[in-house]
Order: C-alpha cells, then sequence, then structure tokens
C-alpha cells in the first residue's frame, strides 16, 4: 500500500542499527581489512535471497552467529533490511 516500501525500509533501517552495523559499518560499507563484506547497494532480490539461505539453511557457510541473528527477525525484519540495504547505495 502507500508508504509500504518508507515503512519496510524503515524498519530494516531499525533491524540494522541494532544487529549489523557496529561489524557492518554505519552505512554497511564493510571493511576490506576486517574481512567484513559490503552490504550496501547489493540488488534486493539477491540480498532478500541470500538472508533467506541463510536462515533457511542453504547456505552452509554463513556464520553460525550470523544464522542466529536472523533467526530472531521474521519475514518482513529480513525483506526491510534487504530493502534498507539496497537503498544505502543509491
Amino acid at each position: 500500500g502507500p508508504g509500504g516500501e518508507t515503512e519496510i525500509s524503515a524498519r530494516g533501517a531499525r533491524v540494522f542499527a541494532e544487529a549489523c552495523a557496529s561489524c557492518h559499518g554505519a552505512r554497511a560499507e564493510g571493511s576490506d581489512a576486517r574481512v567484513v563484506p559490503r552490504l550496501a547497494g547489493q540488488q534486493y532480490m539477491y540480498l532478500r535471497r541470500q538472508l533467506h539461505d541463510a536462515v533457511d539453511g542453504r547456505r552452509p557457510n554463513f556464520p553460525s552467529d550470523h544464522i542466529e541473528r536472523l533467526a530472531r527477525l521474521d519475514v518482513d525484519d529480513i525483506d526491510g533490511l534487504a530493502e534498507y540495504l539496497s537503498e544505502l547505495g543509491s
């Protein structure tokens, strides 16, 4: 509905700030020195698929602490996170 994308993106921003920013950086820029991937500006569907695949066990090399964090989120949290991150690069 109207404003839905803004609302879900704001939800994703909250999730990112609480669970991800401390390692991935305030703008999801990542860190080559710490081997932390950049998430900002990745395609929405790619991010969404990777996050859901990690929770569902389809990414065997995904860090277990990340899987535990993501498993606490509901579908709207994950979709919002993917939306927010995809918008950061624009």
